[in-house]
């Protein structure tokens, strides 16, 4: 070999490791990159998901919110009726009626 081939065989072997090196990087970028875009994808659909989910939820939570729901259960469960409410309508009671309960009441629990 010449004296000046040397310096050539060292640039062509720098430039061939660099090529390589660079070659094995963007191959590992490459592999990174789609192992990220698969767990994004598997991540939107558990977000997809959840978010049904919340949805169902809140429909859940309305439907048992219902006030014809509510009434019903109060009605029917609970023994409750509903009320008027009108503010004008009076009750009326006989002082007599209320004297004589009381008196009984007085007489029971001595």
């Amino acid at each position: 070999m010449k004296k000046n081939s040397k310096p050539a065989i060292f640039v062509v072997i720098f430039f061939l490791v660099l090529i390589t090196g660079i070659l094995l990087a963007a191959q590992g970028l490459r592999f990174k990159c789609e192992e990220l875009i698969r767990e994004r994808t598997l991540l939107d659909g558990e977000i997809r998901s959840q978010a049904t989910n919340r949805i169902s939820l809140i429909a859940s939570y309305q439907m048992f919110t219902a006030e014809d729901r509510i009434k019903e259960y109060a009605s029917s469960k609970l023994g409750l009726i509903e009320s008027d409410n009108n503010p004008n309508k009076k009750i009326s009671l006989n002082k007599e009626i209320i004297r004589e309960t009381e008196n009984e009441l007085n007489k029971r629990y001595e």
